[in-house]
C-alpha cells in the first residue's frame, strides 16, 4: 500500500455552520498519492461532531478526526498531543474547521512544488477572504503576485504575515520535529509559524486562488478580540513576547528584520490605546505616518466618542437585515 504523502491538520470548535464547506474541500482533492485529513473537535457543543462523523463514516481512508470528550484550550498543545503522534504524512497542511479550499488539485500543485525544491521549507498559494458580516469576498493580499510563481524575499517572508493566510499553508512534518524543544510548550500562533519557517527555507506562492479564509465568523477567536479592547491590547503584547522569543531562539540573526516587526506592533499598542501624540513622534511616526485615512479616523472614535461607533454600526446591522 502506497504511503500517505500530505497530512492535512484541521482544527474545530463550534464551526457547525462552516465545517462542512472545509470537509468537501478535503475529500475532493485529486491527487496522484494519498493523503489524511486529522480533524481535531475540541468539544465543540453545536452540530460540528456530527457532521464530521458523517464524512468520517463516508471517507474512512481521508477523515481521521480526533474528538475531545472536554475541552483543551489553553491546557494541551493539540498539535504535539494529538494530532502529531497521528500524522503520519511527509509534509503537513493546514486548514481550520471555518476555512476552506476551493481548487481540487491545491494538495497536488503544492506537492509537485516542494517536491522539486527541496531547499523550499513552505510553500503557500494566493487565496480570497469572505468578510461573514456582509458577504464581501475580496483577495487576501493587496500585494500583487501577477501570473507568476513567486519566491518571497527573505524579508517580506519574515515581516509581513499577511501575505497568505494559514489554510494556504503546506510545509514539511519535520518542521515540527526540529523545533519540538520551542514549540512544544508555547502558542506562536500562525504568525510565529511563518516566522519559523521562513528562516528555515525558500518560501514560496503559487499565483492560484486555492482557499478562502472566513472573516468575522460568529463568535470566533478573532472576532472577540477585535472587538474587545483589553483583550485585543493584551493579544498584541502576546505577540511581541512571541516574537521576540522566535528573535532569541534563532540567535538573533533575524534581529533587524524583527526589531521592525516588534517596534510596528507596540506602535499598534499605543493605537490601540489612543495614544495619539505618543504616535507622532518617533520612533512610531513612520508607522503612524503610512496608516490609512479610516484607520486613524476609526481609532479617534474609540477613544473620543465610542458612543457614535456603536451607534454608526447598529445602523449598519439593522439596515443589513432589513435589506436580508
Amino acid at each position: 500500500m502506497e504511503k500517505i504523502l500530505v497530512s492535512v491538520f484541521c482544527s474545530t470548535y463550534n464551526h457547525g455552520k462552516y465545517i462542512k464547506d472545509a470537509l468537501e474541500g478535503f475529500v475532493s482533492q485529486k491527487t496522484s498519492f494519498p493523503f489524511e485529513v486529522i480533524v481535531h473537535d475540541d468539544a465543540s457543543t453545536d452540530k460540528t461532531a456530527d457532521i464530521i462523523r458523517e464524512y468520517e463514516k463516508k471517507y474512512p481512508e481521508i477523515i481521521k478526526p480526533i474528538y475531545q470528550p472536554e475541552n483543551i484550550y489553553g491546557k494541551k498543545n493539540r498539535i504535539f498531543a494529538y494530532m502529531l503522534p497521528k500524522a503520519k504524512g511527509k509534509y503537513i497542511a493546514l486548514c481550520e474547521g471555518d476555512d476552506y479550499w476551493i481548487d481540487d488539485h491545491k494538495l497536488q500543485k503544492q506537492v509537485d512544488y516542494i517536491e522539486a525544491h527541496p531547499e523550499c521549507s513552505l510553500v503557500a498559494h494566493k487565496a480570497k477572504i469572505l468578510y461573514c458580516d456582509d458577504g464581501k469576498m475580496l483577495n487576501y493580499s493587496n500585494i500583487d503576485f501577477s501570473d507568476t510563481n513567486w519566491d518571497v524575499p527573505e524579508k517580506t517572508a519574515i515581516s509581513n504575515f499577511a501575505l497568505f493566510p494559514t489554510a494556504s499553508m503546506l510545509f514539511k512534518k519535520d518542521y515540527y520535529y526540529a523545533n519540538e524543544s520551542f514549540l512544544r510548550n508555547r502558542s506562536v500562533y500562525d504568525f510565529g509559524a511563518k516566522i519559523l519557517l521562513a528562516t528555515e527555507g525558500k518560501v514560496h506562492i503559487i499565483p492560484d486562488v486555492m482557499s478562502v479564509y472566513r472573516k468575522n465568523t460568529t463568535g470566533s477567536w478573532t472576532q472577540r478580540i477585535s472587538r474587545n479592547k483589553e483583550q485585543n491590547i493584551l493579544h498584541i503584547k502576546n505577540s511581541i513576547e512571541i516574537i521576540e522569543s522566535i528573535n532569541e531562539y534563532r540567535n538573533f540573526k533575524y534581529d533587524e528584520i524583527l526589531q521592525e516587526v516588534i517596534l510596528q506592533r507596540k506602535a499598534s499598542v499605543e493605537l490601540a490605546m489612543g495614544n495619539f501624540s505618543i504616535l507622532r513622534k518617533e520612533p512610531y511616526k513612520k508607522f503612524y505616518d503610512s496608516l490609512p485615512f479610516q484607520v486613524k479616523i476609526d481609532a479617534y472614535m474609540k477613544k473620543y466618542c465610542p458612543w457614535l461607533l456603536r451607534f454608526g454600526r447598529r445602523i449598519w446591522h439593522c439596515c443589513k437585515s432589513i435589506k436580508e
